[in-house]
């Protein structure tokens, strides 16, 4: 059996990026707090609502970052169409998942299901406990079990370091206009969504946004994190090729939900976060 790769700060390195992690959570919640206030104050001047006006924008202000911050679960999974897994049909999913918990000591997060034959996972959620696991049920049917794991694994590794909470509140907060934007285009939304498609003006902005958040780095450190724990570099670096030669494109992801995604789930220009598949494969390999 291989050794297991860790360098020998790791505890340092995790707390680090819990750390980074949190920073970025709360800046991005005071940046989308802040541009309420700001709007909101204009308008009550310009409206001459006085003080009860700017204390009401103040209240409203604060409570929008407390919504993301609580609600960034249920957005994701709504945004991407996801279902919960199924203990039966899904046993292998449930397996691995408590298994890896287990030997990283993390609560098993909310397991779910995209119904796409793309090949491709995604985290989300503030904090490990509040944190959510999809996969495609391509990836489930088209991977063995050491590619599986590894993915996985790259998963779970995020969830600890909570670089999936901090993507998660950025996409909702700072790409809300996109999600809405492209939720309008699908045909099963209300039709109280779809004239929110106008707002996909502010994609170029919201991807601007989320590149100042989303550290493609991070997606190396999660694979090499995920490795660790299951000590078996090969296994993601085969999955990685299978994603490659496969497919990773999902044909219901928005495009501003990209950076919560294994690998680029389709073309989403501008929010477009990863490092190429070959990079990682390469990084893998000289482990």
């Amino acid at each position: 059996m291989a050794e297991p790769i860790s360098p020998p700060d790791g505890r340092t390195q995790l707390q680090h990026a819990v750390r980074r992690n949190q920073r970025r959570m709360l800046a991005v919640l005071v940046a989308a707090a802040a541009v309420v206030l700001v709007l909101g104050v204009v308008i009550v001047l310009l409206a001459g609502l006085g003080l009860v006006g700017v204390v009401v924008v103040v209240v409203l202000a604060a409570a929008a970052a407390a919504l993301v911050y609580r609600s960034v679960g249920r957005v994701v999974l709504a945004a991407t169409g996801a279902r919960p897994a199924e203990r039966r049909d899904t046993l292998r999913f449930h397996n691995l998942v408590e298994g890896l918990c287990i030997a990283e000591g993390l609560p098993k997060p909310a397991l779910y299901v995209v119904d796409d034959d793309g090949l491709n996972a995604f985290t989300a959620g503030v904090s490990p406990k509040r944190a959510v696991l999809g996969i495609t049920t391509g990836l489930l049917g088209s991977l063995n079990r050491v590619e599986l794991e590894g993915v996985l694994a790259h998963q779970l590794s995020q969830i600890k370091t909570l670089d999936s909470g901090s993507v998660s509140v950025a996409v909702v907060a700072l790409a809300w206009p996109v999600l809405l934007a492209d939720a309008g285009r699908r045909p099963t939304t209300t039709a109280l969504a779809r004239p929110a498609v106008v707002l996909g003006v502010l994609a170029p902005l919201a991807g601007w946004a989320l590149r100042r958040v989303v550290d493609p780095q991070d997606e190396l450190d999660a694979d090499v994190d995920g490795v660790r724990l299951t000590r078996y570099p090969p296994g993601l670096a085969s999955a990685l090729t299978r994603l490659r030669d496969d497919g990773t494109a999902v044909a219901g992801a928005p495009r501003a939900t990209a950076p919560l995604w294994f690998a680029a789930p389709g073309d989403a220009p501008g929010f477009d976060t990863h490092p190429p598949i070959n990079q990682r494969i390469r990084a893998l390999e000289a482990l």
